[in-house]
C-alpha cells in the first residue's frame, strides 16, 4: 500500500467488487434456469408416464375380463378365485 493513492485504490476495489457482485448475480441466475430446465423436463417425463398408465390399466383390465370369460365355462371355481384375486389387486392399488 506505500505509494498507492487511496482514491485510485477504492476506485480499483469498487471495480472488482462491483465485477465479482455482477459475476455471482450472472451465476446465480444460471442455477435458477438450470434448476426451471430440469423441473421442466421431469414434470414432461411424468406427465408421458402417466399417459402410459392411463393406456395400461384399461388394456390390463380388459385382457383379465376375457379371461375370466373364457374360464367361465370350462373351469367356473378357476374363474371365481381370479376374479376374487383381480378385486383384490384393484383394491390393494
Amino acid at each position: 500500500w506505500t505509494g498507492i493513492d487511496s482514491d485510485i485504490s477504492f476506485k480499483d476495489i469498487g471495480l472488482n467488487l462491483s465485477f465479482g457482485i455482477l459475476m455471482g448475480v450472472i451465476f446465480l441466475r444460471y442455477l435458477y434456469m438450470r434448476e426451471q430446465w430440469f423441473r421442466q423436463q421431469s414434470s414432461g417425463l411424468n406427465a408421458r408416464i402417466q399417459a402410459m398408465q392411463a393406456r395400461i390399466h384399461p388394456h390390463f383390465l380388459f385382457n383379465s375380463i376375457n379371461s375370466v370369460v373364457s374360464l367361465i365355462n370350462t373351469d367356473p371355481d378357476k374363474a371365481e378365485t381370479m376374479l376374487i384375486s383381480l378385486s383384490k389387486l384393484f383394491r390393494a392399488s
